[in-house]
């Protein structure tokens, strides 16, 4: 890509256009340089030869019959009316028209000292022809010198801008193909879960109904079979656990909209971590809470604190023993954060980029929908969720929630 190019591009401007500009300038300069001053000279030149056409009679009653030269002196031009001395210091001759006089003519004219003549006849008849002997010496206007050379300087400057100055595309027309690629498919991918949920979970969730009241039935008539009642048992809890599934799915894809009322995340939290506490202490992981009263916001109860079992059992499985996990929530003026920290393995950086991607995970069981739906709840209450990893440090996932005045729903 050339250089007009580039200019074209970045003032939105057609190449062909900026090219006819760069060249009327170059037109403009050369006419400004070259043709001007000669139409400034043969203008001048012009009134020069129309001054000398009413000095016949003038110069003939001044010259008397000498045939030498008569210097036209800055008075003399000014009583001939020729206000800026245009003549002054010009050797003029009044020749009698003879042989001689025809000779010298010539011999003038070999050496190029003829610029003009003109025959005049006096009052007796006698021929006389005026001979202008010296060409003289235009002088452009002072004005025009000083603006031809200021208008010459700015096109040299142009020039040096256009041909050596970087430019600097405006950066809403290129978007790299690794940014848009990923946001494609990220929409892509919400789009497909919006639209399969949506019709799906119902009918899952009607076959699964009947199947659970059934196996429910068959352990309540056949009480005393053991296997019967074992099976039953781990029928169930893999149907509890479709049923979650289900849930996320209808979360995710929106078909659930979760509530919006005035809650105590603080209470949230500590509950999250009551439940946890067993979980951590079997792993040998040091388990802290930090918090202070009151951190209001509005949410909904039942989906915040999914969102947080979902986070503190990732911070579980990353932390070894020995480690530690800590949640505090803290306060401003108009927010309220909540700091979810372990000290685990850490992710590493291309897995961060896509850690809210739906469908995305490195788990061997796992199905990439967790922190997809952890983001999704967190949008719906206003609020931000940013996750920080090193790796070999641990992870840090924090939450942003407007901060309200009450925590009451009255």
């Amino acid at each position: 890509m050339n250089r007009l190019d580039l200019w074209a591009k970045k003032y939105r401007l057609s190449p062909k256009l900026v090219l006819i500009a760069t060249l009327s300038g170059l037109i403009a300069l050369l006419f400004l340089l070259f043709i001007f001053p000669s139409c400034l000279n043969q203008m001048e030149r012009i009134a020069i030869e129309n001054n000398l056409e009413n000095l016949g009679s003038f110069l003939l009653g001044h010259a008397a019959a000498d045939e030498g030269p008569l210097p036209l002196s800055e008075t003399l031009a000014q009583l001939i009316e020729q206000a800026d001395s245009t003549l002054s210091g010009i050797s003029i001759r009044i020749l009698p028209r003879n042989e001689a006089s025809k000779e010298q003519e010539v011999d003038m004219t070999r050496r190029g000292d003829v610029y003009y003549t003109k025959f005049f006849t006096d009052e007796l008849g006698n021929e006389y022809e005026l001979v202008l002997a010296a060409k003289p010496n235009y002088h452009l206007p002072a004005g025009y010198r000083v603006w031809r050379l200021l208008i010459i300087g700015i096109y040299l400057l142009g020039v040096w801008y256009i041909l050596f100055r970087r430019v600097d595309l405006p950066k809403t027309q290129t978007v790299p193909a690794t940014t848009a690629e990923p946001a494609k498919h990220s929409l892509e991918r919400q789009a497909l879960i919006s639209g399969i949920a949506a019709g799906t979970i119902h009918e899952i969730r009607s076959p699964l109904t009947a199947a659970r009241g059934f196996v429910q039935l068959l352990a309540t008539l056949m009480p005393e079979n053991e296997l019967t009642h074992k099976y039953s048992e781990y029928a169930l809890l893999e149907m509890d656990r479709i049923e979650q599934l289900l849930q996320e799915y209808m979360l995710l894809s929106e078909a659930v909209v979760p509530e919006s009322v005035p809650l105590n995340l603080l209470d949230i939290a500590h509950n999250s971590y009551l439940l946890m506490e067993g979980v951590m202490s079997q792993k040998q992981i040091r388990f802290q809470f930090e918090g202070k009263q009151p951190a209001c916001i509005l949410g909904d109860a039942l989906y915040l604190q999914h969102a947080l079992q979902h986070l503190l059992y990732n911070a579980a499985e990353a932390t070894p023993p020995n480690g530690y996990v800590r949640v505090t929530v803290d306060t401003t003026e108009t927010t309220v954060i909540l700091t979810i920290s372990d000290t685990g393995t850490g992710i590493e950086p291309e897995v961060l980029e896509h850690c809210f991607d739906p469908f995305y995970s490195t788990k061997p069981s796992g199905i990439g929908l967790g922190l997809a739906i952890c983001q999704r709840i967190v949008t719906h209450m206003q609020g931000t969720i940013d996750i920080t990893s090193q790796v070999g440090q641990g992870t840090t996932v924090r939450m942003i929630f407007p901060r309200v005045a009450n925590c009451s729903q009255e």
